[in-house]
């Protein structure tokens, strides 16, 4: 069976990472993160499930690719809000969300922008 993930993938990392059910919440939100490195396998490799991380995206964008990491049907870990301390500030955050990682690289905002339009959502920040 196909993967599943945006129809604007360059390609996709086929490394098994860490990703969890929707348990039925529909998807409302786009959250978009940096890597704190502009190394997309440095920071792909912290998701992989033999890191012991715990953490995860849909997709990695860079200024030339968008690679899908964690399918969408599934929860990818990318929010936080997991318990203990990391208090939510919403309702199940990684459920309700698709999450992208870039690495802050220059150019890199129409890339992001491409995804949104494409996801239908809208976003506002600056």
């Amino acid at each position: 069976m196909a993967r599943r993930f945006s129809n604007l993938i360059t390609g996709e990392n086929p490394n098994p990472m860490y990703g969890g059910s929707r348990n039925g919440v529909s998807i409302d939100r786009i959250v978009i993160h940096h890597n704190a490195t502009t190394n997309k396998d440095v920071a792909m490799s912290t998701w992989y499930t033999s890191s012991g991380n715990w953490t995860s995206a849909h997709y990695e964008v860079t200024p030339t690719e968008i690679i899908g990491c964690v399918e969408e049907t599934y929860a990818a870990y990318h929010c936080g809000g997991t318990g203990g301390s990391d208090v939510p500030k919403m309702s199940n955050p990684n459920e309700r969300s698709i999450g992208i990682e870039n690495g802050s690289y220059d150019g890199i905002t129409d890339k992001l922008f491409d995804i949104i339009h494409h996801k239908g959502a809208f976003y506002y920040g600056n």
